[in-house]
């Protein structure tokens, strides 16, 4: 069987801002850039280590919540 796959190139998104520079806990935070997917659901982000639930979504802006702080020991 011959070798029919093809090499692709995928862009990594850019952020080119966040606004605001500063958040706390429940408030929504707005990434600006490029190369994000419309869809909410596929797009994965983290902040310290903490998944964060993406609420909106376009290529050139997603918005998330910010969440609750860990607890420490």
């Amino acid at each position: 069987r011959a070798d029919t796959s093809q090499p692709f190139d995928i862009d990594p998104p850019v952020l080119l801002s966040v606004e605001p520079s500063e958040a706390f806990p429940g408030e929504t935070v707005r990434l600006l850039g490029s190369g994000f997917a419309s869809d909410p659901a596929n797009n994965a982000l983290t902040l310290d280590g903490v998944e964060v639930n993406v609420t909106e979504a376009s290529p050139g802006e997603l918005r998330f919540e910010v969440p609750d702080a860990p607890s420490g020991d």
